[in-house]
């Protein structure tokens, strides 16, 4: 069986597991045995990835599958400092997961320059705040990450923009 590697956003780790992407969104929202654990964020990372900082090879050692033969649906590698050491070359398709584990699953696109107007952006993680700003997304990554004026920044940072159509412009 094949062994992925996921990268959860909420809350943040690095998860080895025999559970494809679909499987592994329900698995993950609802738990085990139907226990509800609510919605989910993710992204498939490269299964050739590996990092210093992570115990991948450890990880994938204990990713096995029981004895009934059934597939291993997660062994956390890591949660702590994960997003900043995984480069976004490693990253794959994101899935968002609803409380009762039905998934979307979205590709990459790149950022778009655009600072017109105002942008909402809600922020996944390492923190977990909503934002109304007049900076475009690439403005606003580089000031969380502390590339403009005085503000330190955070070591990484997953946020997602929210369109807000003509209030972008007209907010009365």
């Amino acid at each position: 069986m094949m062994i992925h590697l996921y990268l959860s956003l909420i809350p943040e780790a690095l998860i080895a597991s025999m559970l494809e992407p679909a499987d592994f969104a329900a698995y993950y929202a609802l738990g085990e045995h139907d226990k509800p654990n609510g919605q989910a964020v993710f992204v498939e990372i490269d299964p050739t990835f590996r990092h210093e900082f992570f115990p991948i090879e450890l990880g994938l050692a204990r990713c096995v599958p029981g004895a009934d033969g059934k597939p291993k649906s997660s062994v956390y590698i890591s949660i702590y400092r994960v997003m900043e050491h995984i480069p976004i070359t490693a990253m794959g398709d994101l899935y968002y997961v609803t409380r009762d584990g039905r998934s979307l699953r979205t590709g990459k696109t790149p950022a778009v320059q655009n600072d017109g107007g105002l942008h909402f952006y809600y922020e996944l993680a390492p923190v977990r705040l909503s934002v109304v700003s007049s900076l475009g997304p690439v403005a606003f990554n580089e000031l969380l990450l502390g590339h403009q004026k005085d503000f330190q920044g955070l070591p990484a940072i997953a946020f997602i923009e929210m369109e807000l159509g003509e209030l972008a412009n007209d907010p009365e």
